[in-house]
């Protein structure tokens, strides 16, 4: 089973669409017109239109907040590895890194369409510029000294799926 993301089908990778393909609704909406809306349209009977769970939903914002990925995922991004997880047996499409760091930290395989995927699970924090403090939280700026901050790699691991592993 392939669940793929909006961009994977955006960037006209239609050919490569299997039959078990799923999408959950939120991917569909991102499509707001065009040869690809037609498209879409044409063979909606065909796509499994897939909504995760609330359980699946809070296990992957959890996750994404674990590795300090959720402020660079969009809420179709969640929707996306949710489905994945609740399934159980699927593929996450995606070439998002910050989708793709959650697959592994979830052990959920993923796939990338364009590039290469990752080949490390980083766990993100963030670092005031001015007295160095580490949040495992993003914030844009220090509560303690008032500086930005920036996000840091403090943990890496090999990621458990993607295109080594397929």
């Amino acid at each position: 089973m392939m669940v793929y993301d909006t961009t994977h089908l955006i960037e006209n990778k239609l050919s490569s669409l299997t039959d078990d393909f799923v999408a959950p609704s939120l991917v569909l909406e991102e499509i707001k017109g065009g040869k690809l809306k037609d498209y879409i349209d044409s063979i909606r009977d065909q796509i499994r239109v897939v909504n995760p769970d609330q359980k699946s939903l809070e296990t992957v914002i959890r996750a994404a907040k674990e590795t300090g990925d959720f402020d660079r995922m969009s809420l179709t991004d969640i929707h996306v590895v949710a489905v994945a997880l609740m399934i159980g047996d699927a593929t996450v499409v995606s070439d998002d890194y910050a989708v793709q760091n959650v697959c592994s930290h979830l052990h959920v395989r993923f796939s990338g369409v364009k590039i290469r995927t990752i080949r490390k699970e980083i766990v993100w924090k963030w670092r005031c510029t001015g007295c160095r403090k580490v949040f495992d939280e993003y914030v844009s700026r220090c509560p303690v000294c008032g500086h930005p901050t920036s996000r840091i790699s403090v943990h890496t691991r090999d990621a458990l799926s993607g295109d080594s592993q397929r």
